[in-house]
């Protein structure tokens, strides 16, 4: 019973993990896509 509940909180925390790392990496590509614009807007203001 024990290692049952050992086993279930374990794949509850990698899930977490995985769920973690999945929003991270959403913000880091929202973050690129926010510097590009950001980089763009300056290449059409200046040129």
């Amino acid at each position: 019973m024990v290692k049952v509940l050992g086993s279930l909180f374990w794949m509850l925390d990698t899930g977490s993990w995985i769920l973690d790392t999945g929003f991270w990496m959403l913000d880091s590509r929202y973050w690129m896509l926010d510097t590009r614009y950001k980089i763009h807007d300056l290449v059409t203001t200046t040129g």
